[in-house]
């Protein structure tokens, strides 16, 4: 897949290092290789990283490899989207949007916000 070199995989222990102990803003798609859905959105995020000069970092997890951490977030649905800023979770959106909603709430947390 194309985005596999722009959306780096994490697990629990790179999540922690990555994510919590830093400050740079961070997309996390949480989905499973398996679904369609969550191979869309992850696309979408990978055209959004072309098309815009932003400091944001994109990831994504594997539910099936990391189920304890899916569970801790309280994530269940598949494609789940969060934000992340400053290693604190903005929103998380559950389930597939359509890339115009997807690049709304990206340019709205990482363009907009850019401070």
């Amino acid at each position: 897949m194309p985005y596999k070199k722009i959306i780096k995989e994490l697990n629990s222990e790179t999540f922690n290092q990555i994510i919590l102990n830093k400050q740079e803003p961070s997309v996390i798609v949480f989905g499973a290789e398996w679904s369609g859905k969550s191979e869309m959105v992850l696309s979408m995020i990978a055209q959004f990283s072309k098309n815009n000069s932003t400091k944001v970092r994109f990831y994504r997890i594997y539910a099936d490899k990391e189920t304890e951490l899916c569970a801790s977030l309280g994530i269940n649905i598949f494609p789940s989207i969060v934000f992340y800023k400053k290693g604190n979770i903005e929103e998380i959106v559950q389930g597939l949007l359509s890339s115009n909603k997807l690049e709304a709430k990206l340019q709205e947390y990482y363009l907009a916000k850019a401070s």
